[in-house]
């Protein structure tokens, strides 16, 4: 029997992340988690929570609803460059707590998001 993956609808992370107090990196999928898993490692005493959703679409939509959330200050987003690397990232995306990747700039992303938690 094949195993079926679960995931949450945006309803059901925004609800999620209302519930927590958590300061919460959330990243696209979960073939980022195994890399930022590391931050809940290296982070552990702020206890960071890594949260991986369902692609990149659903990481932009929850970044645009992150005022429904009671704490937006605790989120940081990271998300893959993808399209935008040849273009300007667009206005509605810039902020301090999204992050988009250029290559392998894990470690600078790390300390960016501390910078947000300090």
């Amino acid at each position: 029997m094949a195993s079926e993956k679960i995931s949450l609808t945006l309803e059901e992370i925004i609800s999620t992340l209302q519930h927590s107090s958590l300061p919460t990196v959330i990243t696209e999928g979960k073939d980022d988690i195994i890399v930022y898993r590391k931050l809940e490692d290296a982070f552990l005493d702020i206890n960071i929570s890594v949260l991986a959703v369902n692609g990149r679409s659903c990481l932009l939509e929850l970044f645009k609803r992150r005022y429904e959330i009671r704490s937006p200050n605790k989120l940081a987003f990271i998300a893959d460059r993808d399209h935008w690397i040849f273009t300007a990232i667009p206005t509605a995306y810039k902020a301090n707590n999204l992050f988009f990747t250029h290559g392998y700039s894990v470690e600078m992303m790390f300390s960016s998001i501390l910078k947000l938690n300090s």
